[in-house]
């Protein structure tokens, strides 16, 4: 059944840039290009910083964060399908999204019978993908919401929901 549901969403995420001929970013006097604080919430977490640039509808956006003994490093490529300017000082943006990056893991482990730690470290290969919708006041102050699947392999193989969001300045 898991396995049914994230095929229709991958499906659906192909599909859907036919439909969003004219979409075009109507906010792009916001600023193409914002710098930020990011994170990230689920199996895979990662708190840290981006940068993300808009290009019409095309969008990327790279992080990289330290959370403990854990780095990660991924890069996310955005396309916007929905934008509208509601006020003078309120726009938002509805996009889908494709990730892929790395996580770099360095495990304490404690053996009682010697009464040892043992390091391990391992790189996990992350990929995801799911949607997300920015909200973007005084044309500066831009808050991404995101939500989506994030696989994580070869080492500890897993799968979980994944919600982001963080806080930028746009310019």
């Amino acid at each position: 059944m898991k396995k049914n549901i994230i095929l229709i969403l991958i499906i659906a995420l192909m599909i859907m840039p036919v439909f969003a001929q004219d979409a075009e970013a109507e906010i792009e006097d916001d600023g193409a290009a914002s710098l930020g604080m990011y994170f990230c919430a689920g199996e895979f977490s990662m708190i840290g910083l981006h940068y993300q640039q808009w290009f019409g509808n095309h969008g990327i956006m790279v992080s990289g964060g330290l959370t403990g003994d854990v780095f990660s490093a991924v890069a996310e490529y955005e396309y916007c399908v929905y934008s509208a300017k509601f006020t003078d000082i309120l726009n938002s943006r509805l996009y889908l999204w494709i990730l892929g990056g790395v996580d770099c893991v360095n495990e304490h482990n404690y053996i009682s019978s010697t009464e040892t730690y043992e390091d391990n470290f391992y790189v996990n290969a992350v990929g995801s993908l799911g949607v997300g919708i920015e909200f973007v006041w005084w044309k500066h102050l831009s808050i991404p919401v995101q939500f989506g699947y994030v696989i994580e392999a070869p080492h500890k193989t897993k799968m979980s929901f994944s919600f982001a969001s963080g806080i930028r300045y746009r310019f």
